[in-house]
């Protein structure tokens, strides 16, 4: 209202001026020199100009609404452009990055994630080799005292335990039976199997501690040779209900196991084993060294992946354009060799541009590898994900890292409000990327059954499920903006209807004021 004040008191002004012309002009002495004096022409068509100062700046109600239509048709229209824009480069994006260059970096993923957890390791999955179950470790290697549990011949753990356990006739009672057997028959079977205690938490620990474990007496016990071989890493307890080597009676029944000794031997072991696992500490220790030697590699692969995915759709983006413009415009040069030369320093030129938004985009896609390897080892102490799940977690971090990022270091002059749509588009495009990242199994199989298409299967998949994502993320976000939960585009539309009008009605007091200076020099003459 402020600028149609001012327009109406122009208006006023103009009116005040033309009067007091009028004033002045009716004196005696100034009509007789107009009436002396030639006519000016050029001066009196100026006078049209006074028409242009005299003009309501109300208008019809109708003419009012139809110019808010309009408006609003343009603004609508702006949009549209805008998003088909978005179409092609979210499809270049799509197919270079999380389906062109996320197609290599998944190919170094591993079933179970980078760091082994106690789950993974019940199940056989091991991150490295080293972390795998070495019986040597446990019976070959030496604990903190110097000791082995088979090394050293009769003066090696085991023999020295099966000798304790002799009496004067050479006899040794059996752990699991109670029945004197002869020595020789025997041998010392771990209640709780090495292999066991590895699997619940042993491979965190180091070489000697797991030797600590295997020479620890009191997880001992003699038992006669047939039944040790039987036994083997089996839980003692879950063993003796099996019915093994196609025999009707179970192995308590068959080897005439004594039910309560078993049990009383099985629960010194399990005590023995408690004491032995890792500590808190130790645990803590073993996850955050690893998480965070095993996260750095992820960082540096995702930011490479980002960083250089970047400057790869530019790269393709300013090709494109460069093959648009030669086949629209022709060539610039007369030398095809120096056509392609000034072609490719342009788009070089382009893509070097970029460097900060590549940067960027390598810092934002570490952090985010860096915290989806800390997510992916969290959710390997319940559940083993596979490599696809690894891939989707990956790449889900990364659109809400984004999205986080866009909320809280918004743009100067964005609202918190503007930020937070902007970062919902990003949200449900990451959602988007995890369905294409299960859709593209299913293609790939499709296209490699085709004969012809087989040898470059994999390129057809990242161009067909890249296109369908990136169409499908320009989608969304043009649905976002259309239910406009945050009433963000509403408030565009009306700061661009606002805009538009405070400009014209500008254009007008300029035009106004313009003819009002031509109209005080004429008078003044």
């Amino acid at each position: 209202m402020s600028r149609l004040d001012e327009f109406r008191k122009l208006q006023k002004n103009r009116a005040q001026v033309g009067k007091a012309a009028v004033r002045k002009a009716s004196e005696p002495r100034l009509i007789e020199s107009m009436l002396n004096s030639e006519i000016d022409e050029k001066r009196l068509s100026s006078l049209d100009y006074s028409s242009d100062l005299i003009y309501s700046i109300d208008i019809d109600e109708e003419e009012a609404k139809q110019l808010l239509v309009d408006l609003k048709n343009q603004f609508n229209s702006a949009r549209l452009e805008a998003l088909l824009s978005t179409v092609k480069n979210d499809i270049t994006q799509s197919i270079a990055v999380p389906f062109g260059l996320g197609k290599v970096v998944s190919a170094y993923d591993k079933v179970g994630g980078n760091v082994t957890t106690v789950h993974n390791a019940q199940q056989g999955i091991y991150a490295k080799e080293s972390d795998e179950y070495n019986r040597s470790d446990y019976t070959v290697a030496k604990n903190s005292q110097g000791e082995s549990f088979e090394r050293g011949g009769k003066q090696s753990v085991g023999s020295q335990f099966t000798k304790r356990q002799m009496d004067n006739n050479g006899n040794v009672t059996d752990a699991y039976t109670g029945e004197k057997v002869r020595a020789d028959q025997t041998s010392p079977d771990h209640i709780v199997s090495n292999s066991e205690f590895h699997k619940n938490g042993g491979f965190m620990l180091s070489s000697e501690a797991k030797a600590d474990f295997g020479t620890d007496e009191r997880n001992l016990a003699s038992t006669q040779r047939n039944i040790n071989q039987s036994l083997k890493d089996h839980d003692k307890m879950e063993w003796k209900d099996w019915k093994q080597s196609g025999r009707k009676e179970t192995n308590e029944e068959a080897f005439n196991i004594d039910n309560e000794k078993l049990k009383e031997a099985y629960e010194r072991g399990q005590k023995t084993a408690e004491e032995h696992k890792p500590t808190t500490a130790q645990e803590v220790g073993y996850f955050a060294k690893n998480t965070a030697k095993t996260g750095m590699s992820e960082g540096a692969k995702m930011g490479a992946q980002q960083g250089f995915g970047i400057l790869l759709v530019e790269l393709l983006t300013q090709t494109m354009e460069e093959i648009k413009d030669i086949f629209k415009n022709g060539r610039e040069l007369e030398s095809w060799i120096q056509e392609i030369k000034v072609r490719l320093q342009r788009i070089g030129s382009k893509v070097a541009d970029k460097w900060k938004d590549a940067l960027d985009g390598f810092v934002s896609g570490g952090l985010s590898g860096f915290i989806s390897n800390f997510i992916t080892v969290m959710v390997n102490r319940f559940v083993t994900t596979c490599t696809r799940m690894i891939r989707l977690i990956r790449e889900g971090v990364f659109s809400l890292f984004k999205a986080a990022k866009t909320v809280l270091f918004r743009p100067e002059g964005t609202s918190f409000r503007e930020a937070s749509h902007e970062a919902s588009k990003l949200i449900m495009s990451g959602v988007i990327v995890a369905g294409g990242v299960l859709l593209e199994e299913a293609v790939d199989n499709i296209v490699s059954t085709i004969p012809l298409l087989a040898p470059i299967s994999t390129t057809v998949t990242a161009i067909t499920v890249g296109s369908i994502t990136g169409i499908a993320m320009a989608m969304s976000a043009y649905i976002i903006d259309r239910l406009d939960l945050l009433r963000v585009i509403e408030i565009e539309q009306h700061n661009y209807i606002i805009k538009h009008l405070d400009n014209d009605i500008s254009e007008s007091l300029e035009r106004s004021e313009e003819i009002s200076v031509k109209m005080d020099e004429y008078l003044l003459v």
